[in-house]
């Protein structure tokens, strides 16, 4: 699977190369032209088939690497001035390609649960193959990244997963809260930050409690 995004992920950049060339930095081609071409040519030829992606750090890096590589180049900047991603991504109003990478892995993964019996593809999601796994570091399969990126992102245990996903508006409503790893950083230190605030007023509070206790047994 690698191989296969690392493909992607040429074919993209060769894509990009072109349009560099030819139009994309063009001074008199607006923003919002830019952008159309980056919706419609650059996202689906780097995308195409991710629904069945199984990622690691490593590809996850590299997709998003050749995903504001374009995104750079539209704002006329370079790793060397030092901007966030997550700056440039909002200045241009586009959200994480990542993001709707994982997005559309859960909604493919809804459809699959939802899939009466006698679909191909419902059947193989549901095939438990017989046999032993060749030795070594076996590889991950999509079923099981995909079960882990549910329960890492969204909470959802792998047992309760099918249950959930049966369960169209509900799963669709639970896909909807997925957010960007920039977000979810930002969302886990201000929840932080709200624990030790109220920790530390219930300890006040329990010492000013504690006090008037000790008050009135003395008098």
């Amino acid at each position: 699977m690698e191989r296969e995004i690392d493909r992607r992920i040429g074919e993209a950049s060769a894509v990009m190369r072109t349009l560099h060339r030819s139009v994309v930095v063009k001074r008199e081609l607006r923003l919002s032209a830019q952008l159309s071409i980056y919706r419609s040519i650059f996202v689906p030829t780097l995308s195409y088939g991710h629904e069945l992606w199984v990622m690691t750090e490593r590809t996850r890096s590299r997709v998003q690497a050749a995903e504001m590589s374009f995104l750079r180049r539209v704002v006329g900047l370079s790793l060397r001035d030092r901007v966030r991603s997550s700056a440039i991504r909002e200045e241009l109003g586009v959200k994480s390609l990542l993001l709707r990478v994982e997005r559309s892995q859960m909604r493919w993964l809804g459809h699959l649960v939802r899939m009466p019996p006698g679909r191909l593809p419902g059947e193989v999601f549901r095939a438990c193959p017989s046999g032993r796994r060749p030795p070594g570091r076996p590889r991950t399969r999509w079923r099981d990244y995909v079960s882990r990126l549910v329960w890492e992102r969204l909470g959802i245990p792998p047992d309760e997963l099918e249950e959930v996903a049966g369960e169209r508006e509900e799963f669709v409503h639970q896909s909807q809260r997925l957010v960007s790893d920039r977000e979810l950083r930002e969302r886990l230190v201000r929840n932080g930050k709200l624990y030790v605030e109220e920790h530390h007023n219930l300890k006040r509070e329990r010492e000013t409690y504690q006090q008037l206790v000790d008050t009135l047994l003395t008098e």
